[in-house]
């Protein structure tokens, strides 16, 4: 797994211009592996890290977000992924979903895998990278897991 030597999610642009990014994103938990690429608008990832600030505020706090498209017809694919506490004692999960529809017929994977809450703080901060008028090709957003 040369792209995914690391366990989580992962998001990198690969090409970009004044208002569209094209964004790779891949997810791995060790025993399932998936990576789409889609598009989304700078001000999409602002609007993603303010909303993933803070997480989680209480036992029951659930963040979900997409990234790209999942409607037919629509170039490239999308990530679905939820942030939720695992139990009363905080302990936190990511679900996510991704869709390939380069593909025929349209390909998927959905896993899961825990993290820390400090690992939440530094991808939020990472998406920053991603959200810059020309991002550095290092600049990667990862939500590592635990």
């Amino acid at each position: 797994m040369s792209n995914a030597t690391t366990l989580g999610l992962r998001i990198s642009v690969i090409y970009y211009d004044d208002d569209l990014l094209e964004l790779r994103i891949v997810a791995w938990n060790g025993g399932f592996y998936g990576t789409t690429d889609c598009y989304d608008t700078r001000s999409g990832l602002e609007e993603l890290r303010n909303r993933l600030r803070g997480f989680p505020t209480w036992p029951g706090d659930v963040r979900e977000f997409e990234l790209g498209s999942f409607e037919a017809g629509r170039s490239g694919g999308g990530a679905r992924v939820r942030l939720a506490c695992a139990d009363a004692a905080g302990h936190l999960r990511a679900c996510v979903y991704l869709e390939h529809r380069e593909a025929t017929p349209t390909e998927s994977v959905t896993l899961s895998f825990p993290f820390e809450p400090a690992m939440l703080d530094t991808f939020v901060e990472s998406l920053a990278a991603l959200t810059v008028e020309e991002p550095d090709g290092e600049a990667i957003a990862h939500l590592y897991a635990r």
